[in-house]
């Protein structure tokens, strides 16, 4: 078995506040998603991140923030094993990242 991080990015619209329904459709849609990889047992861990962050730089400096490229945001993750990549890439597809027009980004974990 291989272990593999799926990583959640979307661009935040701060302009658009989510309606109650909104809201709940989503929860929803995460709720099932991760509860099917979870009795499926090839979840191993997964999390979301909160909004604040700091960022420490080469020179030590600390800024209040968070690593945004192109605007995309890391807000969370998921630790998977599974046989081949080609079964993450499958978990992925079905993602609800892509309500709020994200992605997921797969990589293997590799042991140090």
């Amino acid at each position: 078995m291989k272990t593999f991080m799926m990583i959640f990015r979307f661009e935040p619209n701060f302009a658009h506040q989510p309606t109650k329904q909104e809201i709940e459709m989503q929860q929803q849609s995460w709720g099932t998603w991760i509860g099917n990889l979870a009795s499926s047992g090839k979840m191993v861990e997964t999390n979301r991140f909160d909004f604040k962050g700091k960022i420490v730089d080469a020179n030590k400096n600390v800024s209040e923030n968070y690593y945004a490229p192109e605007n995309k945001i890391v807000s969370g993750y998921m630790v998977v094993k599974v046989a081949t990549e080609n079964e993450v890439v499958e978990m992925a597809k079905e993602c609800p990242i892509a309500l709020l027009s994200g992605f997921v980004e797969i990589r293997e974990i590799v042991a140090m």
